[in-house]
């Protein structure tokens, strides 16, 4: 996707549905500044892992500058730091049968990716926005950013990220791939 420059970051970025989370575990980890947050990674692969926030931070940065667009009709332009999701990735010695990637955030919001777009050099997982620190209301301490999709794969407040062989036996999914088609959006919301 198309990258822009510093000038054309927006005045005003919004942060729909912000509201930070409130189980007592986020409210704990976010009063230390997310020391204790850990982002495990698991299923079928050879060693399954969790990662701190300073881990992260220890992989090689990519800072990028894109577009998000809202299913709703509005877009802003941002500037994002994380680590590349395939560089993390690379940690792990996947099985043949992983296809797809499920991640779970603190507020039950969770979404399914296949590894085409999670392996994309622009799919993040970022700690950092207009460079500072990534705001509460926009998904600290880690939030996707997946441009090749629509704003609203990209989650906030992620929690875990599972790899999988097929979508249609998620628990409690009911065949779905995502929360968000229980609101009517798709599963893949590509650009």
């Amino acid at each position: 996707m198309r990258e822009f420059d510093r000038e054309d970051l927006s005045k005003h970025f919004p942060a729909i549905n912000a509201v930070n989370p409130e189980p007592e575990a986020y409210q704990r980890i976010g009063a230390i500044d997310f020391a204790d947050y850990r982002l495990p990674v698991t299923g079928p692969v050879e060693r399954p892992n969790a990662f701190s926030l300073a881990d992260l931070k220890r992989f090689p940065a990519r800072t990028q500058i894109t577009l998000h667009s809202c299913v709703d009709g509005w877009s802003a332009i941002g500037e994002w730091t994380g680590v590349q999701i395939s560089r993390v990735l690379a940690n792990f010695i996947m099985k043949p049968e992983a296809k797809f990637m499920p991640v779970r955030c603190i507020d039950d919001s969770w979404g399914t990716y296949d590894l085409v777009d999670m392996l994309h050099p622009q799919s993040l997982i970022t700690y950092s926005m207009n460079g500072g620190p990534l705001p509460m209301r926009h998904g600290a301490p880690v939030r996707l950013r997946i441009e090749r999709q629509l704003g609203y794969k990209s989650l906030k407040f992620v929690t875990s990220i599972e790899i999988l062989d097929r979508i249609d036996n998620i628990p409690a999914a009911a065949g779905q791939g995502s929360s968000s088609e229980l609101y009517g959006y798709t599963c893949y919301a590509g650009i």
